[in-house]
């Protein structure tokens, strides 16, 4: 008798054992740590970030493109990020639509040099050639 219930307890302790390691013990519930993800909404998730960046007088515009564009378009306004997904800051002075319009026209397309003599380095052998050709040589 003393043995069966050695063994009786033994392989209750094994169930309960198996018990705990395959459930784990019940913690009292406690709030979810706010994760940056962008199903995250709460304060602390992507949306607290893009709040507290816009509350700084940051603006941050998000570029998308399906040809590899956005990439090329967010380093000319000194951002970054993939060839399809990128994005760039804004100026603070950018405050309404009609300023960034003005502000994305004169950075993506900046009014051309007028004097094109030495914008690239085959205009700039060409003025030595020809310096050299109306500089009279000493005898």
């Amino acid at each position: 008798m003393r043995e069966r219930l050695v063994t009786l307890l033994g392989a209750l302790a094994a169930a309960y054992l198996v018990f705990v390691l395959l459930v784990g013990p019940r913690q009292p519930d406690a709030a979810p740590e706010s994760m940056p993800t962008t199903a995250d909404r709460g304060e602390r998730g992507l949306q607290g970030l893009q709040s507290w960046i816009e509350s700084s007088g940051i603006r941050v515009k998000s570029l998308r493109s399906r040809d590899g564009e956005a990439i090329k378009v967010a380093e000319k306004l000194q951002g970054g990020g993939h060839p399809n997904a990128a994005g760039a800051t804004l100026p603070r002075a950018v405050q309404k639509i009609p300023d960034a319009i003005n502000y994305l026209k004169q950075v993506l397309n900046p009014p051309q040099s007028k004097d094109t003599r030495l914008n690239n380095l085959e205009s700039i052998f060409e003025a030595i050639e020809l310096e050299q050709k109306n500089t009279p040589t000493p005898r």
